[in-house]
Parts: C-alpha cells; sequence; structure tokens
C-alpha cells in the first residue's frame, strides 16, 4: 500500500509542476493580449485616465481568473483515484493498478472486517502486482510537458509580434507603453503632429489677459483649436489663427479663474498645461453684529445681513466682517443717505445726503478678516470694500440698506374688569393690567377714582424680569372702603417707556364699575345665567356623589394591597375617620344646596332629590363609622363592605343623573332655543321702533342742521347695533341647534331652526339694516326710514314661524320627557321672563356685557359653577356700611397686591409691538400712492 501511494505522490508532483508552471505563462499571455487590446483601442478612441486604469486592471484580472481556474481543475484532477486510472492507462495494466489501489482502500470488504487468510492473502497479493505495475511506468509517459511547450510557445509568439510593432512603430509603441504605465499623467495620444506650446504653465493677474501660441512640428494642420476647462466644464473651443513661420495664435482678454488649456486638430493634441491666476482680493464671507442700545433690553445679533437690512433704533453699533481669500491690509466703507431722522424724509427742507467713509481694519496682523464699526444715525445704505497687502482693491463690494426704527409709544390694557362691571359692596374686585413697549417699561401705573373725585396713581411692582412686558394684578377688597349701592369706581392704568431721550407714555380706556346690593346682584346673576345657575347646583351635587364614592374605592385599592387575613391596623382605622368625616361634610354640603331653593317651578321640585342624596351620604358615613368601631375586623372582610358601600354610592349616583342630570341637560339644550325665540321677537320689536322713530326724520336729507345729524349718529350706532345683535342671534341658533342631543325627538327641531337661520339671512334683512345704516352714515334720513322699515317688515313675517314652528317643536320636546313634564310648572315662563330682563339701550343680551363681581354665597363651594365669585367673600369684613377711619380707598394696601401674572388672552385695541412697523410701513404706502393719485 505505501509503495502504490508513493508513486501516486511522485505522479501528482510532476502534474502540479507542469501545470503551474503552464497556468502562469497563460496568464502573462492574457494580461499581455489584454493590454495590446487595450491600447489598440485607446489609439482608436482616446481613453481617459479612468478607462486606461480600468482596462490595467482587467488585464489584471483575467490572469488571476486563468490562474484561479487552473487552481480549480487541479482540485479535481489530482485526486488519487484519477491518478491511478491514468498511470494504468499509460502503463496499459490492464486495470490492475487501479483495482490494487481500491483494494489497497479496502472498497472490497477486505480491510476493517475479519476475513478469511485466504481472501486477505489473495488481495495483499493484488496490491503488490499494482506497485510493482506502478513504478514500471515513466512519469514523463504519466505526465507529458505538453501543457507547458504550449503556453510557452503561445508566449513567445507573442512577444515576438510585440518585438516586431515595437521595431516597426516605435513612436507608437512608446506612447501607448507610457500612457498605460502613468495612466493619470496627462500624456497626449499618438499623432504625427507634435506640439511646441508657449507659454505652457503660466500665471496670470485676475482680469489680465494671456496669449497663446503653438508651433505645429512633424506635419500640417488646419485648422487648430484651443480647449478650455475650468472648475464650471469645458468651454467651446477658440479657434486659433495662422501666423508666418507655422505659428498659431489666440488671445483670452480677461482670465477670471484658474483653468487648463491645450491645443487640438483632429486627433491631435498636445498635452494640458495649467493657467494659474493671481486673484485680487474677494470678499468670500461677510457677517454682521448688531448691538442695540443698552436700554433697549434686545440681545445682539450675529450672522448674515438680515433680509430687511440693518435695522435698528438710534445709537445701534453696527460691526461689519468681511473675510477674503488673500491676507487685507483693510478696506473701506461708505455711508450714503444718511440723515438724522427719516420722519423728513419727504420734506423739501430736509438735509441733502451726506456720505460717511469708515476705515476697515484687519482683525489682526496678516488676518484675511477685517472690520468696521458705525452707528446707527438714519436712513441709508452701506457699501465695503476690501484690500489686500498688495494694495490691491476687490472688485466686488458687499452693501446693504440701514434703516433707523422709532422707538415705539407703549400701550397698556385693562384687563381686568371690564370696561362697565357691576359689583357687590363686599366683592373682592380683581384688577388686572397688560403693558407691552418695544424697548422696556419704566413705571405701571393703576389709578382709581370714587365717585368722580380726582383719580390717584398708585404704581404697580413688576418683575425684574419683566422689562419689555408686564402684567400685574391687583385685589380691591371693597369691603374695607365702606362702599355702598350707588357708589362709582373708575379704573385705569398708565404706562411710561425707557426711553433716554423722554419717557413715552400711554393709558387704558376706563372701567367704570358700579356698586349694587346683593338682591340686585343676584337678580342680575340670573337675568345673564338663567338655567346655568339652575344646573350648577344640581351638578354640584352629583361631582360631591362622584367625589365619595371614588374616595371610598381609592381607600379599598390601598386595603387590597394588604394582607387579607390580617387585622385592621391604626392608620387604616384613621382613614376611615377621614373617609366618615368627608362624607358627613359632603352630605351638609349637598343639604345647604338643597336649602338653597331658586324661584323656579323645576326646581322646587328636583330640590328633593338633593336630601335623598345627602339621606344616602349620611347612612354610608354611619356604615364606615360602624365598621371603624369593629375590633376584629380583617382587610379582606373591610374591602369587601367597603366595595358594598362604594357600589350604593354609585347606585345613588346613578340614579340621580338619570332622574336629574340628564333631563336637566335634555331641558338646557331645548330651553336655548326657546330663548332664542324670545330674542328675535324682542330683535324685531327693537327694529320696528327704531324703523318708527326714523319716521320723524323724513324729508331732512343731508341739511346742514346739527341737532339732526347728531341724532342721525346716535341712530346709525342703534341700526349698527341691531344688525350685530341679529348676526350673532342667528349665529347663536345654529350653534344651539347642533349642540342638540343626537335624539330622534329633537331631529325635527334641530331641522327647523337651521332652516329658519337659513331664510332669515335670505330674506334680504341683514342688507335692508346694512342699507339704512349705510344711509343714516350719509345722511340720508329718507332713504334710511325706507330700508329700516322694509327690515322690520321681514323680521316680523318672521316671528309666526318663530313661534309656531321652533317653539312649538321646542315646547313638545320638553313634554316628551317623564321627569321635566312631571314638575315643569311654571318653568319655561320664569326663565323667559328674567331671560329677557334688562332689555333695551341696545342690550339684546341682557347684561351679557357687563362684568360682574361679587358672589352667591348659598353656592360657594368645592366644585360650584361659581368657583370664580369665591374670592368676593374673602375679604368680608365686620366694617360693612361705615368708612374706616383713615382709610383711603384710593391708595394700595400690602395685601391687595397679586404676584404678576400672566395676562395671556386678552384682547387690546393697539396692535402689537412686533406688527407695528409693517403697520406703519403699510400706511406710508398707502398716503404715498395717495398723494401720487
Amino acid at each position: 500500500m505505501n509503495s502504490l501511494h508513493a508513486q501516486l505522490q511522485r505522479v501528482r508532483r510532476r502534474l502540479l509542476s507542469i501545470g503551474a508552471a503552464a497556468a502562469i505563462v497563460w496568464a502573462v499571455v492574457a494580461v499581455s493580449v489584454l493590454l495590446l487590446l487595450g491600447a489598440w483601442l485607446d489609439l482608436l478612441w482616446e481613453f481617459s485616465p479612468s478607462l486606461r486604469i480600468a482596462a490595467v486592471w482587467a488585464s489584471g484580472v483575467a490572469g488571476a481568473a486563468v490562474l484561479i481556474a487552473w487552481g480549480v481543475a487541479s482540485v479535481f484532477s489530482m485526486r488519487d483515484a484519477v491518478l491511478a486510472r491514468r498511470l494504468d492507462r499509460a502503463g496499459d495494466g490492464g486495470g490492475r493498478i487501479l483495482t490494487g489501489w481500491e483494494l489497497a482502500l479496502g472498497r472490497y470488504g477486505i480491510r476493517g472486517r475479519t476475513h478469511s487468510p485466504l481472501s486477505a492473502g489473495l488481495a495483499g497479493v493484488a496490491i503488490a502486482d499494482a506497485a510493482e505495475a506502478a513504478k514500471r511506468v515513466p512519469l514523463g509517459q504519466v505526465a507529458p510537458a505538453v501543457p507547458f511547450v504550449r503556453s510557452l510557445t503561445a508566449l513567445l509568439l507573442l512577444a515576438v509580434a510585440v518585438g516586431l510593432l515595437a521595431v516597426c512603430l516605435p513612436g507608437v509603441a512608446w506612447t501607448q507603453w507610457n500612457r498605460f504605465r502613468r495612466p493619470l499623467d496627462d500624456i497626449p495620444p499618438f499623432s504625427s503632429c507634435q506640439f511646441k506650446i508657449e507659454p505652457g504653465d503660466v500665471e496670470v493677474v485676475y482680469g489680465g489677459e494671456l496669449e497663446i501660441r503653438a508651433t505645429v512640428v512633424g506635419g500640417i494642420v488646419d485648422p487648430l483649436e484651443l480647449v478650455l476647462e475650468s472648475s464650471s466644464g469645458t468651454e467651446p473651443p477658440v479657434p486659433m489663427f495662422p501666423e508666418s513661420g507655422g505659428v498659431w495664435r489666440a488671445v483670452l482678454a480677461k482670465v477670471v479663474e484658474p483653468m487648463d488649456y491645450h491645443v487640438r486638430a483632429d486627433r491631435a493634441r498636445s498635452r494640458r498645461y495649467h493657467v494659474r491666476v493671481k486673484t485680487v482680493p474677494r470678499i468670500e464671507n461677510a457677517r454682521l453684529r448688531i448691538v442695540p442700545p443698552r436700554y433697549a433690553d434686545r440681545a445682539a445679533y450675529e450672522g448674515p445681513l438680515p433680509k430687511d437690512g440693518v435695522c435698528g433704533l438710534p445709537g445701534t453699533q453696527v460691526e461689519v466682517f468681511l473675510r477674503s481669500n488673500r491676507p487685507l491690509r483693510g478696506g473701506t466703507m461708505t455711508i450714503a443717505g444718511a440723515r438724522s431722522d427719516r420722519s423728513r424724509d419727504r420734506s423739501p427742507r430736509s438735509s441733502p445726503p451726506r456720505n460717511l467713509e469708515v476705515a476697515l481694519r484687519p482683525v489682526e496682523p496678516g488676518s484675511q478678516e477685517v472690520v468696521g464699526r458705525f452707528s446707527i444715525a438714519g436712513d441709508g445704505r452701506f457699501e465695503c470694500r476690501v484690500i489686500d497687502e498688495a494694495g490691491q482693491t476687490s472688485q466686488q463690494s458687499f452693501s446693504g440698506g440701514i434703516v433707523m426704527l422709532a422707538d415705539q409709544r407703549p400701550f397698556v390694557r385693562l384687563l381686568e374688569p371690564q370696561r362697565t362691571a357691576l359689583a357687590t359692596p363686599t366683592a373682592t374686585l380683581p384688577v388686572t393690567l397688560s403693558a407691552e413697549d418695544d424697548c422696556g417699561i419704566s413705571r405701571l401705573q393703576l389709578f382709581r377714582s370714587l365717585n368722580e373725585s380726582r383719580p390717584l396713581p398708585a404704581d404697580l411692582p413688576r418683575s425684574a424680569r419683566q422689562r419689555r412686558r408686564a402684567d400685574a394684578s391687583v385685589r380691591l377688597p371693597l369691603d374695607r372702603y365702606g362702599l355702598e349701592p350707588g357708589d362709582v369706581i373708575t379704573l385705569f392704568g398708565r404706562v411710561e417707556d425707557n426711553d433716554p431721550a423722554g419717557a413715552k407714555g400711554a393709558e387704558s380706556p376706563i372701567a367704570t364699575v358700579r356698586i349694587v346690593s346683593q338682591e340686585e346682584f343676584n337678580r342680575i346673576f340670573r337675568t345673564r345665567e338663567g338655567i346655568q345657575a339652575m344646573l350648577s347646583k344640581y351638578d354640584q351635587a352629583r361631582r360631591r356623589m362622584e367625589s365619595l364614592a371614588e374616595q371610598v374605592e381609592e381607600l379599598r385599592k390601598k386595603i387590597d394591597k394588604l394582607p387579607k387575613d390580617e387585622k385592621l391596623s391604626q392608620a387604616m382605622r384613621d382613614e376611615l375617620q377621614r373617609l366618615q368625616k368627608a362624607m358627613t361634610v359632603q352630605a351638609d354640603a349637598i343639604r345647604k344646596l338643597a336649602a338653597h331653593t331658586l324661584p323656579y317651578d323645576l326646581d322646587k321640585f328636583l330640590t328633593p332629590k338633593l336630601d335623598e342624596l345627602a339621606a344616602i351620604a349620611d347612612d354610608v358615613a354611619k356604615n364606615v363609622g360602624g365598621l371603624r368601631a369593629r375590633k376584629n375586623l380583617c382587610n379582606g372582610k373591610l374591602s369587601s363592605e367597603l366595595a358594598t358601600l362604594a357600589s350604593r354610592l354609585d347606585r345613588g349616583r346613578r340614579r340621580f343623573k338619570q332622574r336629574v342630570s340628564e333631563p336637566l341637560e335634555y331641558f338646557e339644550a331645548v330651553f336655548r332655543l326657546l330663548n332664542d325665540q324670545q330674542r328675535f321677537v324682542q330683535l324685531a320689536q327693537w327694529q320696528r321702533d327704531l324703523a318708527g322713530r326714523l319716521a320723524s326724520l323724513k324729508g331732512q336729507d343731508r341739511k346742514d342742521d346739527p341737532a339732526a345729524k347728531a341724532r342721525m349718529r346716535d341712530l346709525e350706532e342703534e341700526q349698527r347695533q341691531v344688525g350685530d345683535a341679529l348676526a350673532k342671534l342667528l349665529e347663536d341658533i345654529m350653534e344651539h341647534s347642533e349642540r342638540l342631543p343626537q335624539t330622534k325627538e329633537l331631529e325635527s327641531l334641530r331641522k327647523t331652526a337651521q332652516q329658519f337661520v337659513r331664510d332669515v339671512r335670505a330674506s334680504g334683512a341683514v342688507e335692508a339694516i346694512g342699507q339704512a345704516e349705510s344711509a343714516l352714515a350719509e345722511f340720508a334720513a329718507t332713504e334710511a326710514h325706507r330700508n329700516a322699515k322694509r327690515a322690520a317688515e321681514i323680521l316680523d313675517r318672521f316671528i309666526a314661524r318663530c313661534k309656531g314652528g321652533m317653539g312649538d317643536l321646542a315646547c313638545k320636546c320638553l313634554r316628551f320627557q317623564p321627569q321635566l313634564s312631571a314638575g315643569m310648572g311654571n318653568t319655561l315662563q320664569q326663565l323667559l321672563e328674567e331671560a329677557g330682563a334688562g332689555i333695551g339701550n341696545g342690550m339684546m343680551d341682557g347684561y351679557g356685557m357687563v362684568g360682574l363681581y361679587g358672589g352667591l354665597p348659598e353656592l360657594v363651594g368645592d366644585g360650584a359653577e361659581y368657583g370664580e365669585m369665591r374670592e368676593a367673600h374673602e375679604g368680608r369684613g365686620a366694617g360693612h356700611g361705615k368708612r374706616p377711619n383713615g382709610e383711603n380707598p384710593d391708595e394700595l394696601r400690602p395685601g391687595e397686591l397679586l404676584v404678576p401674572g400672566s395676562a395671556a388672552g386678552a384682547v387690546g385695541n393697539e396692535a402689537p409691538m412686533r406688527y407695528r412697523r409693517q403697520i406703519g410701513q403699510y400706511f406710508e404706502r398707502i398716503a404715498e400712492e395717495t398723494e401720487t393719485k
């Protein structure tokens, strides 16, 4: 076996040697052929450097592929079985060598098993015979050198062919060799014509002229072109003109950027030459730093030139930084057209524009950045140029506009109380001021006056952070001033800015607060709120029950986290005591709500339901007290008992919601439309009354009568109020119809109300009211009366539809609710009568536009809808009705001040600061257009 294996190894080594040599030679042949092919293609089409590199890499890849292919083939051709078969075939052994190799591997079951000595002996004889036969076969016969000879012959033939080409075409061979040996170098393709270029690589001053000459050697060409290549791409060829002596010439008039150039004629070209530009300084980057005056309290700006130019208050410092591509010696900045007051720009006596020269200095010696500074003193324009160390001035410039901003006047708003307000003598009146200035606020004051006395100021404190915007709140405890019904308090605010040239001030409109009695306040409150007062009473009771249920559930969850068999701890008993106390407090609060009755039949019918709720809360509180008193109570039992109590509270709450809250919500949704119906009737009566009063002015059109004109102005304002009230009413009807519950019973009411709005808007009533208002503005009384009368007639036609359609449907929908119909009584009439109180003098919605400051003591409590009223009673003292000795109601006491807070959401009559400049520019443009026309 070992002898046979040794013979196979000898054959394998010879085959590997011959095959490797042949593969290497063939790889060289493949590389050479591909390189020759690439050189030939480069002669036909001039390859770019990247293509030449790709050709070199492709030839290398081809050679590597030949070697890899030989390696893969060797893996399969060098196996022992293949070599044994090859020996057998070369030595004409008739299969003895292959059979001996297979027996030696035990392929017929000789090795690895126990057989008879005879079989083993016969196998050994066969293996020895195969080894002897393999030794007698010559290696040259098994592995001849023919593959290597063939590859070597091919290589020699290729070398001869290349040598002949080099001898016959030495110029071509040398050129292609260099182009592929150094593919990145600029080596022109072979041509019989050679070019001598002057000046070759050259440096030109920026914007200078460049003359290029080309001499042709070795042939005649026509025409000759100059090709320019810059960073922006290849430009169209420039023709060169022939001169005597075979010289061609071209001139570039202005060179402004670096470029490469070469000359070409047909397929011949010169190598590329470089043109470097010696540039004058170029401004590559510009930035500004704008520092407002210190009093403006504004952050400095640093960055590129703003879109609107350099804008700032007088005295604003501006720094201009310019960076160049070359070291700079300095520069110049010209400020043109500056004036000290831009408000006089259109005046013919305005001073002529003046120019101001500012020197630019390097940031540091040898720096490429310079800086210049100036102060804003008027409108104008600036322009900058830089100068390099060689004394060359940049051809480009950096420029921008200068706009001097005016320090705007501040403004102040009195956010609270409203312009017209009512308050009780015991109320705490909140006063909120909001002031704003474009630069800063130096003082914020509140002026107060009682019964037309001289208004006295009081400075309001401001936060240190509130510089341009100041919000301050004051609480005035009216009970300290001993006020009585009929007294009138007037309030207004004043603000002053911090302009160093002289503080500018502004004042807010005056707010008038009339003192009314508690009874009058209650009546007015019900007039404005109406049904909301009744709804809040029962909603508060429902929320109190929900709060009790939540407290019980939270305590039960705490107990569930404890071991069930463990006895109740003292801490948990304390929790039960707190829960019992909370239930007792809530039950008392619900009974107080029940004790506060409203003058409505429905409220009298529903009040007993509050007593039922209070009884449930009391009963649950007693049960909680019993649980706390049980000594051996465990956590698990307590959790079960609390779950039962929570369920009882929830049932009571849900029963109250079904019997009281939901019917009341239903009633509110329908009542809104009934109230809208009454408002429409009253509005139609108002329009009819206005038309009747206008009849006395017929025939007094455009007379020069001051009294008649003054009356028409008053009637114009009243007609405007009617129009606004009608528009608001139609919007309310549409909104209230959309808020109706989505039930089949209310669908007809919803459609009727919405159709009513559409019909009124399409009837022409709104247009007639507008025409009457316009006629009054032009003092055309006759036309105003005609349009006002037409509007009244149109509205009268809708009164029948309003009462018979929408009103009847609303009453039917209320009768549909059993809980409502049982206790309705005269509630509708009572609410509608109260909602109609106060109608007149242009107030179509009662006291809706009047601020109310006071409280309904009976409803004050947690969760009440009147929670904002609770502050009105906190300052009630024993001195009501008497003026305290030595106490001036016009002086702010320390306790009357609140921490300055936000006044977000307020509506003012003046434009915010950030829009004032745009608004001013707009009106300036309008003025200019008007003057031009």
